[in-house]
């Protein structure tokens, strides 16, 4: 038995106990046919194995007639090869779920094909690509996050904005993830002077971590004070296990989407819109929210307040075409004296 059938036998009844049952995501009675005599969906992913567990343990609750296959790949491999796999004509993807920013790099060289959700107007604001390339399968709320113990040792206040790191005290207690280029981008459509800001940043020497997830564990350990840069669920999940971090929203809240879409020329495309369809639903979502604790943009479902108030101003980070995609990441490592592979 693989780890994750493994895993999932393991979460699944823990995970189904505390969901209500459901009807399935509605798909037509002819998708729902042709799906079955497919008998499979391949989704290459970069969820987690927890979270990836119990989506499996559920979807295959609710459509036994159908094998979730899945490929856990970062989204920087996984561009590649789905290229490689369409140039060859042996495409192997039916779905394919990543960071927007580089998976919206995919549309204009004909990976991915247009598929509107049917249950699209139930997403918030910029969730829903504007030609159905992909949708927000969760957000990354961004935050500010510190490490209480460390702050109060070097006798700083707890960070409250951004404008907060730029503050000569902080020089050389702060710590940046190397993959915020969504950050910069939010920032840069929500904010005034985001050039300055940058700069007096960078100007009190950064730590340069080279992830979200790196940076979080970097912070709690106390290699640093604080991060502007945090994941709001990781955060929040380190809090609630006892380890040393606090965090705050930033204003406006930025969310960064990653996203999932239909692969062109998908071998099981059938099964591949139903798997969309029910990862899309309340259902899904809500799965999605109560085992990773990340955040869902649909309007119906129950996020952790914590990480996201719809009553407050939020903005969605749209994903860039190429070029702005390519010019962010150059301001982006620039700034902060990063040298790109």
């Amino acid at each position: 038995m693989s780890f994750h059938r493994w895993l999932a036998a393991t979460l699944s009844v823990a995970v189904l106990a505390f969901l209500p049952a459901t009807v399935p995501a509605a798909v037509s009675s002819d998708v729902l046919a042709a799906a079955k005599r497919e008998g499979s969906v391949v989704w290459y992913t970069t969820l987690d194995d927890k979270t990836l567990a119990a989506i499996s343990a559920r979807f295959e609750q609710l459509y036994p007639d159908i094998t979730l296959k899945t490929l856990v790949l970062s989204t920087r491999v996984m561009g590649p090869r789905l290229i490689a796999e369409q140039r060859g004509r042996n495409v192997v993807a039916d779905l394919v779920e990543g960071d927007g920013f580089q998976i919206n790099q995919l549309v204009s060289v004909g990976i991915l094909q247009s598929y509107r959700p049917s249950e699209a107007g139930k997403y918030l604001k910029g969730a829903v690509e504007a030609n159905g390339y992909y949708t927000s399968l969760y957000e990354d709320a961004l935050v500010i996050a510190w490490n209480p113990a460390r702050v109060k040792a070097d006798g700083l206040k707890p960070p409250g904005t951004l404008a907060d790191f730029t503050k000569p005290e902080w020089k050389h207690h702060i710590g940046i993830s190397a993959a915020s280029f969504s950050w910069l981008a939010g920032l840069q459509q929500t904010q005034s002077n985001v050039p300055d800001l940058m700069r007096k940043l960078a100007a009190n020497n950064p730590f340069i971590s080279a992830n979200h997830f790196n940076v979080m564990s970097q912070l709690e350990a106390g290699e640093f004070d604080a991060t502007p840069t945090g994941y709001g669920h990781l955060a929040d999940l380190d809090r609630k296990a006892g380890k040393p971090v606090e965090f705050t929203l930033l204003r406006p809240q930025l969310l960064s989407p990653i996203v999932v879409g239909l692969v062109a020329n998908a071998p099981h495309p059938n099964a591949a819109r139903v798997m969309l369809e029910w990862l899309l639903s309340r259902d899904g979502q809500q799965l999605i929210v109560q085992v990773s604790g990340r955040t869902s943009a649909r309007t119906d479902v129950a996020n952790n307040p914590a990480l996201f108030n719809a009553k407050l101003p939020y903005f969605v980070v749209p994903s860039p075409d190429a070029a702005e995609y390519n010019t962010i990441v150059k301001t982006f490592n620039d700034t902060f004296g990063i040298n790109a592979p």
